[in-house]
């Protein structure tokens, strides 16, 4: 509570606003860039289709696109099994699958 009343929150504003901003535009382009990434992905899966003459080719890349995004979809799940927190109303923002990746990669360097 004490840094929640430092930085402005439960006041109706925050002191802070430009970082929240900040950083909620960061998400949203990650969120772009992993869209993008998924897309492209999936335009390699049909050009697989037509390089390669087995079929197990093109289903063995279909499955590691789809396992890597099943991975962060089962994290959101967990997450959201849990008991709600003080940080709650951001939840929309922490189930995104790119701010999963950042915080693994965040904890991978710690």
């Amino acid at each position: 509570m004490r840094i929640e009343n430092k930085r402005g929150f439960g006041k109706g504003c925050s002191k802070s606003t430009k970082e929240i901003m900040d950083f909620i535009e960061n998400v949203g382009s990650l969120a772009k860039t992993l869209a993008r990434n998924i897309n492209e992905m999936h335009s390699m899966l049909e050009k697989a289709n037509e390089m390669f003459q087995e079929q197990e080719t093109s289903d063995q890349m279909n499955n590691l696109i789809h396992n890597t995004w099943n991975k962060y979809i089962k994290k959101k799940k967990a997450q959201v099994q849990n008991s709600p927190s003080v940080l709650s109303q951001y939840q929309h923002l922490f189930d995104e699958p790119s701010f999963i990746k950042e915080l693994d990669d965040v904890m991978r360097k710690a």
